[in-house]
C-alpha cells in the first residue's frame, strides 16, 4: 500500500470531500441486482473533525479516517441547539479553530472517509475541547452513561 502524505490527529479540523446526501427525494439511479436501491452520491468540500484514534491515524498504511461533519449554524439555530442541550453535540464558536461562523459536530453521525479526501488543514481544539469531545464521543458510541 502507498503511504498517504495526511497523517491526521484526533481534535484537527480539515477541509475535506465528504459524501453529501441531499433531502430527499434522492436522485435514484436503478435498482441493482439482488433488487437494492441506487442512488446519486455527490461530494462536497466541507469541514470535518478528525475523532479516530491516533494508532489507525499515524499508520502509513491505513487509508481511512474517522470524522464528523462540521455545519454551521443559520441565524436562531444557535439558541434552539443550546435549549435542546444534547448531549453528544459539540458547539464551536465562530473564532474557535479557524472556524469563522457558529457551528456544530453531531457526533452521531460519523463518517468513515478515505485520507485522501482530507484537503486542508483548517484548525486544532485546545486540550480542554479536545476533553470534552473525548467525553461527548464517549457518550455517543455508548461507552459511557450518559442522561439523555
Amino acid at each position: 500500500m502507498t503511504p498517504f502524505s495526511i497523517s491526521p490527529e484526533r481534535g484537527h479540523l480539515y477541509w475535506a470531500q465528504a459524501p453529501y446526501l441531499p433531502e430527499p427525494p434522492l436522485d435514484v439511479l436503478g435498482r441493482g441486482q439482488k433488487g437494492e436501491v441506487r442512488v446519486a452520491l455527490t461530494f462536497k468540500t466541507r469541514p470535518v473533525l478528525v475523532v479516530q484514534n491516533r494508532q489507525d491515524n499515524v499508520h502509513p498504511s491505513y487509508p481511512f479516517v474517522l470524522v464528523a461533519a462540521v455545519h454551521s449554524i443559520k441565524p436562531g439555530e444557535l439558541d434552539k441547539l443550546r435549549r435542546i442541550n444534547h448531549p453528544t453535540d459539540f458547539l464551536f464558536s465562530p473564532a474557535e479553530c479557524g472556524l469563522n461562523k457558529p457551528s456544530v459536530v453531531f457526533l452521531s453521525q460519523l463518517l468513515t472517509l478515505h485520507k485522501n479526501l482530507l484537503q486542508d488543514h483548517i484548525g486544532v481544539l485546545s486540550p480542554v475541547r479536545l476533553a470534552e469531545l473525548n467525553v461527548k464521543l464517549a457518550l455517543a458510541l455508548g461507552l459511557v452513561e450518559g442522561q439523555f
